[in-house]
């Protein structure tokens, strides 16, 4: 970029939006043309004839001040009097100001520019005398400490912008006369409002303001320079000196030099109203300089800024790059404005910036050309959307009926569980509601309503529905799960309406149709079928369910309530799903510029899909809702390459938190969903946790929503952290109800889930960590308890991490001493309970399948250093795990497990005669084991 273009960015430039209001000054911004109203002076004369009967009475009872009554009488014959013209516009002008204009254009075009700019001068510090009556009998110049009127404040703007408009000789007049009327505080702070290209004036002025605050405003539009900003701000700044139209005119008369003080004093005043709170940045987005922008950067995640700064960067661009280069790495939300700005300025990446800060954040800078025309997908090339189409005519049968049978699909073990924490006698409160099952209703506690109503579903089965449902209204989580093993026609509507919420209930209502499958599918069909109310959300069940299992299945269920009902069906799902679109297609706002994001690219990584086709995709991922993915979107993620396609939606997703996080885009947080991956959802778990930090409850309800939506054990593992470890009670109660819900969708046990909850607490493949000091490197590792322990470079084990030392770098070796202890903290919360669990399930014979095994055991970074100190059963055969995490068998010869095999802890008893030659293999390898396993007393048992 050459130098004149960092010279301009030096300049202020005005908005358009601002000229409106702003106070002009002689050679500044110019403002809307003002021209004196030529019927004025007419107008004052015929409103003043009209009150010289009172005007005459006034004086002749001598109750104004001597010099003000002779001045008025002398205006009153004729004479050019400024204070007599002020003094009787005082008394004949409407008292709130609504006339004072016409009466400055009178005295403009009546007597001129100077005589006006002295008559209003006289009138800002004139005062009224009043009877006890409070009736005005008089007038009189006010003394200094005395507060003046405020009527004649829309006079003194509209006679600025005259004089700063007016030609020379009467602006040279002007201010030569109204030299002569600046005694007193008010009368200078006026003069220098009017005239402020008199920084002699301005200077004499903010040195000793008026006593008024209400009156400030006048000097805070006057000042040209940061001396007399600073002088000024000693002095405080009241309601009138926050309006629009006042901090606009500061910025236009100081410039970049005004962003320390909008910083300082005014982007947090409290005096501030909702409606002004987003004006001074709004103000520091225009201005050039540093300070500015550092401010608005600095703010990036406060949600009355976050949407200006990409207007900001892009007027000051080569400024922008510098700046944000100079934050990256220490802010993702920086990253990502730092990386769209190279992206829309490429030229920029050229600036001496800081290399390495740089080089993490812009590493996809290098664009792929885009694909030909022939390579777009024609879904992106031209959507359905914008084509022609005749709206879909929904298929109605009449007269359908859900099933009148009910039925009722129990888990194993899960009525006798429901059914064992309420015994045949128990306390009064279940004895009233084990008869009367409506009771449950009048029960206060909704903790103790929702175990009771899990009592009275055990035991009456599909006869205490109603109540339950009832329940509802006050516990929608905790009961709404108590009815997924029920199937009937009230069950199935408050499913259907369960499943169009963004909320843990709609996990709830997959988890109904996970337990009951196509089996759900007659008591869906009426609505499904019907011509409105429930219908839309019906038919999303069904097209859900036949996403699992097939078109053709879910319409032969849909026989059971007729040939028709399942001809209807059978057509509504061939409908092709690219044609079922929204009655209205969303419109994506520029903060989702294409032109800001990564690209993203089609398999193989050769070519990118065109700004347009990106585009269109954005509308697929706009038009999508939580559970109702339009189709498109699936297809486009088959096209294109997986790690480009994450990259995307996590700077959507980032460009959407920069703009403020609203909740009418809050698309971009669920659209994660489809683009993104295992490493998207730790990304967003760590962005999760940081919203309950900052107390959003709205997000991380929403981003709680967003992680249970990506059905994988990844989600599962940060949502029990969040649940485990969170610092709000409520959050953590979100996040054990999704976990529930989650785990029921997927058909986990809890032993299940337990192995895909555990953490891996950052640690690398081989179930270590680095550590890195600059010039010196440690090593993570575990012992068979768990415990952590640093090895040095010459295989010395040390419990603590190595203090820094000056020859370390300090930066590195501070973060890396703090991730350790932050590591031995919460590694030992959980240390114990895996062993544990582990021990429990040895006596308990509780089996794995090979692929889970492998994936939650061996290869789980943190478990890895238990399960490698035990002995395991494969279908009888008894192996241990070797360094390499190849199965080694008693002679160690390498054992490949079948995939239909069963593996299990080895319980001493299933060794026998083993049990000795294992424990002295594990001695010979000085492998020391988390508990007794192989040791065994007389009775078999474990010592």
């Amino acid at each position: 970029m050459s130098d004149q273009a960092s010279r301009d960015e030096d300049v202020l430039v005005i908005p358009e939006s601002w000229r409106g209001v702003l106070h002009p000054r002689r050679g500044g911004v110019p403002g809307p043309p003002v021209v004196p109203e030529p019927a004025a002076a007419a107008w004052l004369a015929e409103r003043i004839e009209g009150a010289r009967g009172r005007l005459t009475d006034l004086l002749a009872a001598n109750r104004s001040q001597k010099s003000v009554a002779q001045a008025m009488r002398a205006y009153l014959e004729g004479a050019a009097d400024p204070c007599g013209a002020a003094a009787v516009a005082f008394l004949v002008a409407d008292p709130a100001g609504r006339d004072v204009e016409t009466i400055v254009d009178a005295w403009v075009t009546g007597q001129g520019m100077a005589f006006a700019a002295c008559a209003l001068a006289e009138t800002s510090a004139m005062g009224p005398i009043t009877s006890v009556d409070s009736t005005v009998v008089g007038v009189r110049s006010l003394p200094p400490k005395q507060s003046p009127s405020t009527w004649w404040h829309r006079g003194a703007v509209r006679l600025r912008a005259l004089i700063a408009a007016a030609g020379d000789d009467d602006h040279r007049e002007t201010v030569h006369r109204l030299a002569g009327h600046r005694d007193g505080e008010v009368r200078r702070s006026l003069a220098a409002y009017l005239v402020p290209t008199r920084r002699d004036w301005v200077d004499e002025a903010v040195q000793a303001p008026p006593r008024s605050t209400g009156l400030r405003w006048t000097l805070w539009c006057s000042v040209g320079d940061p001396g007399q900003v600073d002088l000024l701000r000693t002095w405080g700044l009241g309601h009138e000196d926050l309006r629009p139209d006042v901090l606009m005119t500061m910025a236009e008369g100081v410039g970049a030099a005004l962003a320390p003080m909008l910083l300082r004093d005014v982007a947090d005043h409290y005096r501030l109203d909702d409606e002004q709170r987003g004006l001074p940045w709004e103000i520091l987005a225009v201005l050039p300089g540093d300070a500015a922008l550092e401010g608005l950067i600095g703010r990036v995640r406060d949600g009355r800024v976050s949407p200006l700064i990409g207007a900001a960067l892009d007027r000051f661009p080569r400024r922008a790059a510098r700046l944000l280069a100079a934050r990256a790495g220490t802010d993702e939300l920086i990253d990502e404005l730092l990386a769209g700005h190279l992206r829309t300025h490429p030229a920029l990446a050229d600036l001496d910036l800081p290399d390495e800060a740089v080089r993490t954040v812009v590493k996809n800078l290098q664009r792929v050309p885009d694909a030909p025309p022939e390579e777009v997908p024609a879904l992106l090339a031209e959507p359905p959307w914008t084509r022609g189409r005749t709206p879909r005519k929904p298929v109605v049968v009449k007269g359908l009926a859900a099933p009148a049978r009910r039925s009722v699909a129990w888990a194993p073990g899960e009525r006798e569980d429901w059914l064992a924490a309420f015994p045949e006698g128990g306390d009064a409160q279940w004895a009233r509601v084990r008869e009367d099952p409506e009771a449950v209703a009048g029960v206060k506690d909704p903790e103790a309503a929702s175990l009771l109503a899990r009592g009275l579903l055990a035991r009456f089965e599909s006869d205490a529905v109603p109540a339950v449902l009832r329940l509802t209204r006050r516990c929608p989580i905790t009961c709404g799960k108590m009815l997924v093993p029920f199937l009937d026609a009230r069950v199935a509507a408050y499913m259907a309406d369960r499943f169009a919420r963004a909320t843990a209930s709609r996990q709830i209502a997959q988890g109904w149709l996970v337990r009951h499958g196509t089996a759900a599918v007659p008591w869906l069909v009426p609505d499904a079928l019907g011509e409105s109310g429930p219908r839309r959300n019906a038919e999303a069940m069904l097209r859900h369910l036949a996403s699992r299992h097939g078109r053709r299945e879910v319409a032969e269920a849909a026989r059971a309530c007729g040939e028709d009902a399942a001809n209807a069906v059978g057509a509504m799902l061939a409908t092709d799903p690219l044609d079922v679109l929204p009655g209205r297609v969303p419109k994506v706002g520029e903060w989702a510029d294409p032109a800001r994001l990564p690209q993203v690219l089609l398999r193989g990584g050769e070519h990118a899909l065109p700004e347009p086709a990106v585009r269109h995709f954005i509308t697929m991922l706009a038009m999508s809702k939580p559970g109702e993915v339009y189709a498109g979107v699936l297809a486009v993620r088959d096209l294109c390459d997986p790690v480009s396609l994450g990259e995307f939606g996590w700077s959507l997703f980032r460009r959407w938190r920069i703009d403020g996080a609203g909740s009418k885009n809050g698309w971009a947080l669920h659209q994660l969903v489809w683009t993104g991956d295992d490493h998207t959802v730790r990304a967003l778990a760590g962005v999760v946790k940081g919203w309950v930090k900052q107390g959003e409850p709205r997000l991380v309800h929403k981003g709680l929503d967003t992680l249970v939506a990506f059905e994988s054990d990844v989600a599962l593992m940060h949502l029990h952290w969040i649940a485990e470890e969170g610092s709000r009670r409520s959050v953590r109660g979100q996040a054990a109800q999704r976990i529930d819900a989650l785990a029921g969708n997927l058909g986990l046990t809890p032993d299940q889930l337990a192995d895909r909850v555990v953490p891996d607490f950052g640690l690398d493949a081989e179930g270590s960590m680095l550590l890195d000091y600059g010039r010196r490197r440690f090593r993570v590792g575990f012992d068979e308890q768990l415990h952590p322990f640093v090895i040095e470079p010459g295989g010395r084990h040390r419990t603590l991490a190595p203090r820094p030392v000056k020859t370390d770098d300090q930066r590195q070796a501070a973060a890396a001493h703090q991730r350790y202890a932050a590591l031995r903290k919460e590694v030992g919360k959980i240390a114990a309970g895996q062993i544990e669990r582990l021990e429990a399930a040895m006596l308990e014979r509780r089996t794995w399948e090979p692929e889970e095994f492998r994936t939650y055991l061996v290869r789980h970074p943190l478990l890895w250093h238990i399960v490698r100190r035990l002995v395991w059963l494969c279908d009888g055969e008894a192996f241990r795990l070797a360094e390499d995490r190849t199965y080694a068998d008693v002679n160690d010869d390498t054992l490949t497990p079948s995939p239909d095999s069963r593996i299990r802890i080895a319980h001493p008893a299933d060794l026998g005669d083993r049990l000795r030659t294992w424990a002295e293999i594990f001695e010979d390898y000085e492998i020391t084991q988390p508990f007794d396993q192989l040791t065994a007393g007389p009775e078999g048992e474990t010592t």
